[in-house]
């Protein structure tokens, strides 16, 4: 495989750093611009650092260091997945999740213009920009974008952007990319459902869901980040709309809130327990979707993509490296193990 200079940016993030040690374990060149990683995280406890040639912590909303890193670095692939990622935080800081989410998106798109090292670009949206109808069947990539939240909005605004300027300006290779609810050891948000139930699980104390019956796009971390891999392995000059593609589970494969929670409890390779309250959150201040889905068919025809762990399968893996680590096993080992066993299924 020929090694490549490659910025990732975000990369102390949760789907950065599962990333980053897959792009390094394929030999290639690494590159960083993020904020400083959450304590804990998959980043941290592994000390990734170490497998950067050069990362730099800093906001993705500041252009001219954004501008001046990627012209000193003049990598040739770059994954842009920097984002705010919640949707209460977006509540609580809207300002910042803009300008996190659609000027730092910016900042790359203006980056990268006109440049003669960078060939490819794969930017990073979400599953929620689209306008959420409560369709049951999955939304597909024509469908129309819209979002009531923040975080929606400033991630429908984004994908319109990137839309527009691959049309208006001279631009790399580029692809959007669409997943939704993704799981895997070393996720350390608040207010998600995996790292919350860990921790209740390690602590022993109780743990309230929030709308257990809501149904999630749920995916491990491996399989959206193959869709990643894959889309940018094929991408080549066309149009854009041509290269947007959704990474979600099957029809089979949906799941809601509370199921992830029961399999993930029964998959806790321990005796452990916790005691769960299931709270149907409807007062809540912040308003979330009942249901959202993907529809992944053009990825599948397009790309050969599917998912290669089913729903017990991806929880499985996501417990495991939880209660490993959590019991004294080398996270960058675990991490480096669960990836190459995800690429030989």
């Amino acid at each position: 495989m020929t090694k490549l200079k490659v910025l990732v940016t975000g990369h102390t993030g949760f789907k950065g750093s599962w990333l980053s040690l897959w792009l390094s374990m394929n030999g290639h060149e690494l590159y960083g611009i993020s904020l400083p990683p959450l304590k804990n995280s998959i980043y941290e406890k592994s000390n990734l650092d170490k497998i950067f040639s050069k990362s730099v912590i800093q906001d993705i909303s500041d252009f001219s260091k954004v501008k001046d890193f990627i012209n000193t670095v003049k990598p040739d692939l770059i994954y842009h997945l920097a984002a705010q990622p919640l949707v209460i935080d977006s509540y609580l800081n809207p300002v910042q999740t803009i300008q996190s989410n659609v000027i730092g998106s910016l900042n790359i798109l203006e980056s990268v213009k006109d440049s003669t090292s960078v060939k490819k670009l794969l930017m990073v949206t979400t599953d929620k920009v689209y306008k959420n109808i409560g369709k049951v069947d999955g939304y597909s990539e024509e469908e129309m974008l819209g979002g009531e939240d923040p975080y929606s909005v400033s991630k429908s605004m984004t994908d319109l952007m990137i839309q527009s300027w691959s049309k208006s300006f001279k631009l790399p290779n580029l692809a959007i990319v669409r997943a939704g609810n993704v799981i895997g050891g070393g996720d350390r948000s608040p207010n998600r459902l995996i790292p919350d139930l860990v921790h209740a699980l390690n602590s022993k104390t109780p743990l309230t869901i929030r709308n257990p019956d809501s149904v999630r796009p749920w995916q491990h971390v491996l399989d959206c980040l193959n869709g990643y891999e894959t889309a940018m392995a094929k991408l080549s000059n066309s149009n854009i709309e041509d290269n947007i593609w959704n990474f979600g589970p099957d029809d089979n494969q949906k799941m809601t809130v509370k199921e992830v929670c029961e399999l993930a409890i029964t998959s806790w390779p321990s005796s452990d327990s916790t005691e769960i309250n299931y709270v149907s959150d409807n007062k809540s201040e912040y308003k979330e979707s009942k249901i959202l889905t993907l529809n992944a068919d053009k990825a599948h025809r397009d790309l050969g993509w599917s998912n290669k762990l089913n729903n017990q399968a991806a929880v499985e893996f996501t417990m495991e490296w939880e209660y490993k680590v959590s019991n004294g096993s080398d996270p960058f080992k675990i991490t480096e193990e669960q990836i190459s066993k995800f690429l030989n299924i």
